[in-house]
């Protein structure tokens, strides 16, 4: 019954899912000029757009809408299809990382700076931490196989004032199937520019993607949220 709707879900949205990458192709096409050469720009974009679309029955069903990891589940798929193209045309994925992240940085950069500042607020705001709460209370239910299962953490106000642990991940479980496990750490770093962005305080010891137990997301209002580039494993 979840398999008829995932595919229901998902291949009812074709032409306004290609839309929305076409209008993100607009914008990511500048970064990517950066990386590929001019008469091989628009071919990858393509073969990227051609990619996403064969994914879009493959991406995994979590409710749709109702589910508010839904949009990051298509918006990686587009990453992924953007990966299969690059991987393609001979980028290492220490490249293909990069230009994702650089991306990620332009779109991020691409905000009001007001509208940025207030999500970042709203972060750890007592909203924000019930929305958190409930999320993680809702995800032990483990109702899609191919979803979130989290668990809010309490802090101590010194060490960090909240996080949550996910110990199951929906983009670990779609690369993997999908034999796109290299890529997966390089996506957990667009955490870091998002929240960096946002001036959270967030850190991460630990991740699902780097074969770790669970990924331990930590917020201290105050402390520095680290760049996302490099990644530790390419500064060793």
């Amino acid at each position: 019954m979840v398999e008829e709707a995932h595919r229901d879900y998902y291949i009812a949205q074709v032409a306004r899912l290609l839309h929305d990458f076409d209008r993100k192709a607009e914008r990511f096409s500048k970064v990517l000029a950066l990386h590929v050469q001019q008469p091989k720009l628009r071919p990858t974009i393509l073969q990227a757009r051609q990619a996403f679309k064969n994914l879009i029955p493959e991406i995994p069903y979590i409710g749709g809408k109702g589910n508010r990891f839904t949009g990051d589940l298509i918006g990686c798929a587009m990453v992924l299809a953007l990966y299969r193209a690059l991987k393609g045309d001979g980028k290492s994925v220490e490249e293909i990382g990069k230009i994702v992240v650089e991306i990620e940085q332009d779109r991020v950069q691409s905000y009001p700076g007001f509208v940025v500042t207030l999500l970042g607020r709203l972060i750890h705001s007592p909203l924000g931490k019930s929305r958190l709460k409930k999320m993680a209370e809702e995800s032990q239910a483990r109702r899609y196989p191919g979803g979130w299962v989290a668990v809010y953490v309490e802090g101590d106000g010194e060490a960090f004032d909240f996080g949550i642990d996910y110990t199951e991940c929906g983009l670990v479980k779609f690369f993997h199937q999908q034999g796109a496990d290299e890529l997966t750490p390089y996506l957990c770093l667009l955490d870091y520019v998002q929240q960096r962005a946002m001036d959270t305080g967030f850190f991460r010891s630990t991740t699902l993607a780097e074969g770790a137990e669970k990924c331990d997301f930590r917020w201290k209002r105050g402390r520095e949220t680290k760049p996302a580039w490099p990644p530790p494993w390419l500064e060793n």
